[in-house]
């Protein structure tokens, strides 16, 4: 939403305002840099400590079959996520995303 011509424009509100002796004129350029300095520092940190898990149910499966899937989401820091949203569609793609085939196989279960 912020870019360099906002930056740039708050500057030079900023030396204008110092140039005019005029104070009012201030204090809009200062708040939006640090808006936008905050901004971008909760952009850096959101996804910090973020973890997720997935299990799927079976080994293997036939395509047009049902599989379960559980995914676990895990924020463990103090800052949250609001922008956060994690989305699944009811379909996934026929191919797997990678060809490694470690990458295909579940996470290890404990045996009980």
């Amino acid at each position: 939403m912020f870019n360099q011509r906002w930056i740039t424009l708050s500057i030079l509100m900023i030396l204008l305002g110092l140039l005019l002796g005029q104070r009012a004129v201030l204090v809009l350029p200062i708040f939006l840099l640090l808006t936008i300095a905050a901004g971008h520092w909760w952009n850096d940190r959101a996804l910090r400590d973020v973890t997720y898990r997935r299990r799927i149910a079976r080994k293997r499966a036939f395509p047009g079959e049902t599989v379960d899937i559980e995914v676990i989401v895990e924020n463990s820091k103090l800052l949250p996520c609001r922008g956060c949203v994690w989305t699944t569609s009811g379909r996934w793609p026929r191919r797997p995303p990678t060809r490694r085939r470690s990458a295909l196989r579940p996470w290890p279960t404990r045996a009980s």
